[in-house]
Order: C-alpha cells, then sequence, then structure tokens
C-alpha cells in the first residue's frame, strides 16, 4: 500500500512538472511571436469629455482596432473635470488594466498626477491627440503644424490684404494655443492682413454660430474666417450662410472628419486641415502594446507624431471615401 502511495505522487509530480514545462514553452512562444500584444488584454480609454466630437472620432477609431484584434476597451469619461477624470482613472487602474490610454482633460500642466496613478498600479500610460508630458508616449499630430498650414493658404489662395476674423478653441488648451500663434505667425509677415475679430468659441458649433451673428450685425468687413476647428468654423459658415454671405467669405477650419467633409460638401465650409482621428486612436492602442512588450519603458517620454493634410474644395471627395 505504501509503495502505491509513493507511486500515485510520483506520477503526479510527474504530470505537474509537465505542465508547468508545457506552460512556460507556451508563454515564451507567445512572447516571441508577439501574440502578447493583443488578445486578453483590457485597456482602458480615459477620453477628456464624450461630448467633444472629435475626440470621439479617435476614440472610435481606438475601438474598431481593439474589436479587430479581441482586446477590451474600457471607455472611462472625464466630463471635461481634472478631478473627475483622475478619480475615475484611479478607479480603473484599480479595477486592474492592462494599459492606460490618456486624453488629459487639462494639458497646462505636465501631467505628472496622471503618470503617479500609472506608476502605483504599474500600467503603461499613452496620451491621445492632446499631449501629457509625462506620459510613456504622447500619440499627437503637431498642433502647430496646423495653425501654419491654415495661415499658408489663406496667403496662397486669397492675397497679401485681407480682413480675417478668428474663432479659437478653449482658452489655454494646448491646441487653441499651438494652433492660434502659427496662424498668427505666418498671418504676421503680412502688414496688409488685419484680425478683425477674435472671439473664443470653446469648440463649439453653437457658439461659433452665435459670435458670427455678432461680427455681422457690426458691419465690418470680413474676407476669411478661420477656426481652431470645424466645429466652430462650420457655425461660422452657417450664420454667414442665413445672412447670404457665404459666397463672399472663406471658412476655414481643422480636423476634416465626417462632419466637416459634409460641410465643405454642402458649401459651408472652404477648406479644413485634416487630422487622421482614427489612425491616432489606432495608434494609441498598438503603442500600448508596445509598451506592453516593452518597446517603450516609460524611462523617458517618446512621442509617436501624426501628420496633417490640406483638404480643400478640389480633394475633399477623396476623404469622403
Amino acid at each position: 500500500m505504501k509503495k502505491k502511495i509513493v507511486s500515485i505522487i510520483l506520477v503526479l509530480t510527474m504530470i505537474l512538472s509537465l505542465a508547468a514545462c508545457g506552460s512556460k514553452e507556451k508563454k515564451e512562444d507567445t512572447k516571441e511571436t508577439g501574440e502578447s500584444s493583443g488578445k486578453s488584454k483590457k485597456i482602458a480609454y480615459c477620453i477628456n469629455s464624450s461630448t467633444d466630437t472629435f475626440e470621439v472620432y479617435v476614440y472610435e477609431g481606438a475601438k474598431k482596432y481593439c474589436e479587430e484584434k479581441g482586446i477590451e476597451l474600457v471607455l472611462v469619461d472625464g466630463e471635461d473635470d481634472t478631478a473627475t477624470q483622475l478619480s475615475k482613472m484611479d478607479s480603473i487602474c484599480e479595477s486592474g488594466v492592462d494599459g492606460v490610454i490618456l486624453v488629459p482633460v487639462d494639458t497646462n500642466g505636465d501631467g505628472s498626477e496622471y503618470r503617479k496613478i500609472a506608476d502605483e498600479y504599474e500600467v503603461p500610460l499613452v496620451s491621445a491627440v492632446r499631449q501629457c508630458q509625462s506620459a510613456w508616449v504622447m500619440v499627437s499630430t503637431d498642433s502647430s503644424e496646423a495653425g501654419k498650414m491654415q495661415g499658408e493658404y489663406i496667403v496662397e489662395n486669397y492675397g497679401e490684404k485681407l480682413d480675417v476674423a478668428l474663432l479659437v478653441g478653449i482658452l489655454g488648451s494646448e491646441d487653441m494655443t499651438k494652433r492660434t500663434e502659427s496662424l498668427k505667425e505666418v498671418l504676421s509677415k503680412y502688414p496688409d492682413i488685419n484680425i478683425m475679430f477674435e472671439d473664443c468659441a470653446n469648440w463649439n458649433r453653437d457658439e461659433g454660430m452665435a459670435i458670427a451673428e455678432n461680427w455681422i450685425q457690426s458691419k465690418k468687413n470680413i474676407d476669411v474666417v478661420v477656426a481652431n476647428n470645424d466645429e466652430m468654423a462650420i457655425g461660422a459658415g452657417l450664420a454667414l450662410e442665413a445672412s447670404d454671405m457665404l459666397e463672399d467669405v472663406a471658412v476655414i477650419g481643422i480636423d476634416a472628419q465626417e462632419n466637416g467633409l459634409a460641410a465643405m460638401e454642402d458649401g459651408i465650409l472652404t477648406a479644413s486641415v485634416f487630422q487622421p482621428a482614427g489612425e491616432q486612436g489606432k495608434t494609441a492602442v498598438e503603442t500600448v502594446l508596445d509598451c506592453i512588450d516593452g518597446k517603450y519603458t516609460g524611462e523617458k517620454t517618446e512621442w509617436v507624431q501624426i501628420n496633417f493634410e490640406m483638404v480643400t474644395q478640389d480633394n475633399f471627395k477623396e476623404y469622403m471615401q
């Protein structure tokens, strides 16, 4: 009987040993093939606000990619409040995630408060669209380039003697600041280009429309309306259309997503700077997976840059496809 028990123990030990070896080999094989970057992963997508039209486009790009790869993507809405976003990020990390994609509500600081949470739970932090200087990696365009492209387009197509009206996004935000500064830098080279109006419409179509209505009532001349994004530009374009002024005023935005392209087709927008939304979302997910696989370590912040493209009445249909 004693010999029988010993034999059973030996057999069980061998089975467990073989199972462990098989598990180890499978894990090593998975690492070598890069399969660890996909299936069974859970990523938190901490958006600044689910009411931000462009940011939702970016999220949809990330979501589509995750669905294709079998990755669980959890949307966490910051509700345009930094304290809320930090609290929700902490909660989702505590529940267990493999990585975090962040669209920070506030970009004025270095984002160290976000990094502190990520480090506490030992997960990589990747920022999307809006830069977070403390993230492992930032996936974004260079906002300065968009404003520069707008300015150059205005001069090339409408000359060096113009009256311009400008709509800017949320004051102090990274995109608003960089796009506005680079646009003004280009226009400042031409003494006969005057910025007649400059107002904040907070990225919002309705606010853009209301502000443009006030411009129109002032009876001052406007040759070009330029905005930090399409939503504000569309609002201004609709106000101009209602006053039968749209044929005489160019309206230029940034983003060139579905809403902007539809407005170009309807003649509300003259031109826009294309910011690849879906590509940024997809790239953000890929970058988180690269962090998990060790390509990025978080020791220094890296930047994966996405390029802008100019969209006009001549080529907008290509982007609609």
